[in-house]
């Protein structure tokens, strides 16, 4: 997995304020989040200093963006069935307990395919390991199995099957201007099999269940209802709480929800403890 890390002189001064730490989703890179965490920023001044965001982190899956290239002879020779929800969670939890968040007031937050991999990642962690303080959820795909198979099965088929043929690689970054030696970092092979990543769908949501009463959670949609989320899949979390705020889609809005994550963490209980104490 690898990460980005954002921050001000500001910001970094006081540590006082919220480690937040985005997770992409299928297809898509760290990188997705750069232009919402830099709108983040600018909005902290009149926020209570608890509230404020201290640093920003965005992950990579270990298939996707950079660290796809970091993993590309493993994910090549052995990883052809793509990474789980299941074990990015795992390198999530990680990252977590590792030396870079000790300490820290983590707020994970995530984009569509990837909510159930950070619901995932606070299975194992107790107190004094990186408990997160609050789970933000920004279109998230999750719901039953039993959801995604009468409403979603085929139609995910079909868009797998169509991101695993489309074309990748051109002769040169002028050919690849025009038209489309350049690739993408995330082979659609790997995006194919994430497509299908649906055992982790009924884990996570049973878990989030499970902690939602410790750890404060909240999606935010955007006003148009996409293909890709549609109004199915937002109805079938009822007792999480949301909000449709942000103009636009899924989501092309980064300064919206930037506005949205700052307006969802100052409604949320947060203390300015270290972390969330009870045992999961």
């Amino acid at each position: 997995m690898t990460a980005n890390r954002y921050f001000t002189p500001e910001s970094q001064a006081d540590t006082r304020g919220l480690t937040l730490v985005f997770a992409h989703s299928v297809g898509a890179h760290k990188e997705q989040w750069d232009a919402t965490i830099e709108e983040l920023f600018p909005l902290q001044d009149s926020r209570e200093p608890h509230l404020r965001v201290h640093e920003a982190w965005s992950l990579d899956c270990m298939n996707h963006g950079d660290a796809a290239l970091l993993n590309r002879e493993e994910l090549a020779s052995n990883r052809k069935n793509g990474i789980s929800a299941f074990e990015w969670s795992e390198a999530i939890t990680a990252f977590l307990r590792s030396p870079q968040l000790k300490g820290k007031r983590v707020v994970l937050l995530s984009h569509c395919f990837a909510a159930p991999a950070i619901i995932l990642s606070t299975k194992t962690i107790r107190p004094g390991q990186g408990v997160p303080c609050a789970i933000i959820m920004v279109e998230p795909f999750i719901m039953s199995l039993d959801v995604f198979n009468r409403h979603f099965e085929e139609f995910f088929t079909r868009l797998a099957l169509r991101n695993a043929s489309r074309q990748n690689k051109w002769p040169s970054r002028e050919d690849a201007y025009r038209d489309g030696g350049i690739a993408f970092k995330t082979d659609p092979l790997q995006e194919f099999a994430w497509h299908h990543d649906i055992p982790s769908l009924d884990p996570s949501v049973e878990h989030l269940a499970r902690i939602i009463h410790r750890i404060p959670a909240h999606i935010i949609w955007g006003t148009r209802v996409d293909v890709i989320v549609p109004q199915i899949a937002r109805d079938a979390l009822p007792w999480v709480p949301a909000s449709v705020r942000v103009q636009g889609g899924h989501p092309e809005n980064p300064a919206g929800v930037a506005k949205e994550i700052c307006r969802v963490l100052d409604g949320m209980n947060i203390s300015a403890g270290t972390e969330v104490t009870s045992r999961l």
